[in-house]
């Protein structure tokens, strides 16, 4: 994984030519969504390894946005 911190990080990945891509991930907490982000109409390969690392990274940011959501310091209600 490369890029990695706390509200953004990309993915290796592969095209469908097998070239090396990423996915990019980041959130935007103030609106609550997570934004994924692959080269346009591309199909991404994923290797086991790679698809775990994803899922992680997901898992992360969405904890991220939730726990913004859900901060009263924030003056946002949660979803």
């Amino acid at each position: 994984m490369t890029g990695h911190s706390q509200h953004k990080t990309r993915v290796p990945c592969r095209d469908g030519f097998r070239r090396v891509r990423h996915v990019g991930l980041w959130t935007a907490p103030t609106s609550g969504f997570v934004v994924l982000v692959a080269a346009p109409a591309e199909a991404l390969l994923l290797t086991p390894k790679e698809a775990r690392v994803l899922r992680d990274r997901l898992d992360e940011l969405a904890t991220a946005v939730e726990h913004h959501h859900s901060n009263p310091a924030t003056g946002q209600a949660g979803p």
